[in-house]
């Protein structure tokens, strides 16, 4: 499986390297693109963990409530809001799709 993997990728290796500009050109491309769009969702998960963890904060000292337990309720307010915002894309990808 390994020696299959491996020799797939010397010879794609070898296919993009003699090739001239167009399909470098395209690989570079794709590759940017996949790069961007994992960099938009670490950033996405991130603005979503701080937004959520504020909430937490202003309710547990509006509460007064032990740090651990709206620690807690922080990340179960993520997860919450990670998953309510991917329903909700996946219900606009299926209408619009």
């Amino acid at each position: 499986m390994l020696r299959s993997i491996q020799e797939s990728l010397s010879g794609m290796r070898g296919r993009v390297s003699g090739s001239g500009g167009p399909l470098r050109l395209l690989l570079v491309i794709a590759i940017s693109i996949v790069l961007l769009v994992a960099a938009f969702w670490i950033v996405d998960r991130v603005f979503v963990f701080f937004l959520a963890r504020s909430y937490v904060d202003e309710i547990a000292d509006a509460l007064e409530i032990n740090k651990y337990l709206a620690n807690a309720i922080s990340w179960v307010a993520f997860a919450v809001t990670v998953f309510l915002l991917g329903s909700h894309f996946r219900c606009l990808e299926e209408n619009v799709g």
